[in-house]
């Protein structure tokens, strides 16, 4: 009987018009690790051609791998040859995972968490021996909602990666949460993308001391005049 890989909780809260509560629409993953890996490769493909980036080949499509060295083969469109290689990852520290999902910590600090998603970064590039730059795209993903990484997180990450401007050796670097099976939010991490300005080393600093909190959406109760509040 195939294994049901283990996976966190997430989804969105619709929220009730009048006197309807909120409701928590649960994102619903497949049992197999290769389906939820295929859904969110895809995921963030799409996502990446609506915003019009080019990290991944333009005219490229996603090929299940032919070795098992990595997750995904790019291939063109048209002459359906090999231009490139991705490998997924999915952001839960196992330093976090210590009663598993449920009992993960939401509240982090910035540069702790930061860190430890370069962790796995170095981990990845250190499993696939990358000296230089390779054709090997990186995407990490979330599938619970504490280990969302928030905007000042994912500066640090851009910030580390563009240091010694390979990118751990990766072609490009990406960050997807799935909202629903047809939408997710994407972060372009390596290259930088234009209009996301890395700031000084003292700047940088200063987000790393920050402290952030992931909501569970579970918890999203009503306010008067159709807000929502989450209880702690």
């Amino acid at each position: 009987m195939p294994h049901r890989k283990p996976r966190g909780l997430n989804g969105v809260v619709r929220i009730g018009m009048g006197s309807l509560p909120p409701e928590f629409l649960p994102m619903v993953l497949p049992d197999e690790k290769p389906s939820i890996e295929k859904r969110i490769a895809q995921g963030a493909h799409r996502e990446l051609q609506r915003i019009g980036s080019s990290i991944w080949p333009a005219n490229a499509y996603l090929h299940p791998a032919c070795e098992a060295s990595w997750d995904f083969e790019l291939r063109e469109l048209e002459a359906k040859s090999l231009c490139g290689f991705v490998e997924l990852a999915e952001i839960a520290p196992r330093e976090l995972m210590h009663s598993g999902y449920e009992g993960a910590p939401a509240c982090h600090r910035v540069g702790e968490f930061a860190d430890a998603i370069m962790a796995l970064i170095d981990a990845k590039s250190a499993h696939y021996g990358i000296r230089g730059k390779s054709n090997l795209h990186l995407l990490l993903y979330v599938t619970h909602f504490a280990f969302k990484p928030n905007e000042a997180v994912w500066h640090c990450v851009r910030h580390e990666l563009s240091r010694n401007r390979i990118g751990r050796g990766f072609k490009s670097v990406c960050g997807f949460m799935e909202i629903d099976e047809h939408t997710g939010i994407l972060e372009e991490l390596y290259p930088a993308p234009r209009g996301k300005h890395l700031s000084s080393v003292a700047a940088t600093l200063g987000l790393r001391r920050q402290v952030f909190f992931n909501f569970d959406p579970r918890q999203a109760i009503s306010i008067e005049g159709n807000g929502v509040m989450f209880r702690l």
